[in-house]
């Protein structure tokens, strides 16, 4: 995974501020390469904890600065990794690739499946893939693939075999345009996610948090760190964040129960909820809605990301999935809100492991890992539900 967050190019220097990090293994050396210059990089593993309060701790050194003399960006910055491998990032690699649009990213059984839409394109010469970026004479070509003009967009499907080390994260396509220009599609997956409906809406709430005067509280429903990820540095500091749980553990500022926090929380004191991948896990996810317009002000916002469609996980505590209409039933006049938006993302098939022909439709209907809203309390509500956790759930001891 990679990032180039700033390039800066001068008459003899290219500056570059990013990150980069592989799972399992480290960065030994970074080289700087081009068609006739080869230099070694100083500069990376700086501390980058907004990356791991993201992805977990194993990234809070994978930040770089690199000044490179005499660099431009038709060169090639390669990470030399402590397992023996190595992957590198093509530094004109993804901009101005808007009109690449990925549609299928995946390796099952020995293969690569790729499905790609290119905007404005009536043919290609041709198409090479690599293992991480790079130079464009470098990478393999694939001598068959599958193209279909649908109006203005050219359809470009991709099977073939790849090896063992390949994986969805390192697999980087070089579209080779009818012009004669190349643009390369690195960091697919995390470029798709970069630009999936769901994740902007909740990148888009984020900075109109950041962008509010000071002073708002912002509580997040299910703060504990249980998988390494931490929010609260998401937010400007002058903003009070409180991070309530069930249990006690990192991040923790408050135990009490989503269901009842209304007896520890001050009625019409929050400004702003947010809750990531949590109500999924909560028995009566419309008496939480009822709790949180108790300790919402008027005219606080709130933003939450659940599942649409994902495996069983965290069990017996695994309700409940959400739609983009699942929202409006628990976000309404009635409960005190009005949905703001609500998005799907992450787009996927599911497909059963023991076919028949009525499931033969399943490929073509959509389906979303993901799904989030965006709602505003806009009145009180007298709705209740004084029904205790206990009486609705007797699979043991409630919540994990």
């Amino acid at each position: 995974m990679h990032c180039i967050d700033q390039y800066e190019q001068t008459d003899s220097c290219l500056k570059l501020d990013g990150w980069y990090f592989k799972y399992g293994t480290k960065v030994a050396k970074v080289v700087y390469r081009d068609s006739d210059k080869k230099m070694q990089l100083d500069g990376f593993g700086r501390e980058s904890g907004d990356l791991a309060v993201i992805y977990g701790e194993e990234f809070d050194r994978s930040r770089f600065i690199f000044e490179i003399e005499g660099g431009s960006r038709s060169g090639l910055i390669e990470f030399y990794l402590e397992d023996g491998t190595s992957e590198g990032i093509r530094l004109d690699g993804n901009e101005g690739n808007e009109f690449i649009e990925p549609l299928r990213h995946q390796i099952r059984l020995g293969k690569y499946l790729g499905l790609f839409e290119l905007a404005g394109v009536s043919s290609l010469s041709g198409v090479s893939i690599s293992l991480g970026d790079r130079l464009d004479e470098e990478a393999e070509p694939i001598e068959s693939f599958h193209t279909e003009k649908r109006g203005d967009v050219l359809r470009v499907e991709i099977c073939l075999d790849v090896q063992e080390q390949w994986t969805s994260d390192n697999v980087c396509l070089h579209f080779n345009l009818e012009d004669g220009t190349w643009k390369t599609l690195g960091n697919i997956a995390l470029e798709s996610k970069n630009r999936d409906r769901a994740h902007v809406a909740v990148r888009e709430f984020i900075d109109w948090v950041n962008t509010q005067e000071d002073g708002l509280t912002i509580l997040e429903i299910g703060s504990r760190a249980r998988s390494g990820v931490i929010r609260r540095s998401q937010f400007k500091s002058g903003h009070r964040y409180i991070g309530i749980d069930a249990l006690e553990g990192d991040n923790v500022d408050l135990v009490c129960d989503a269901h009842t926090m209304s007896e520890n929380i001050e009625a019409n004191s929050v400004d702003v909820v947010i809750s990531y991948a949590v109500f999924e896990h909560l028995a009566m996810p419309w008496k939480v809605a009822l709790e949180m317009n108790k300790v919402m002000k008027l005219g606080g916002r709130c933003m939450i990301l659940a599942p649409h469609a994902w495996p069983l996980h965290e069990t017996p505590f695994d309700f409940w999935r959400y739609s983009e209409d699942t929202w409006r039933t628990l976000f309404n006049r009635s409960t005190g809100f009005k949905v703001l938006e609500a998005k799907s993302g992450e787009p996927a098939i599911i497909e059963p492991e023991i076919q028949m022909e009525f499931y033969s439709a399943f490929k073509s209907a959509p389906a979303h890992l993901c799904s989030v809203v965006v709602a505003e309390k806009v009145c009180e509500t007298e709705l209740n539900w004084n029904v205790p956790v206990e009486d609705v759930y007797e699979g043991g001891v409630y919540p994990a």
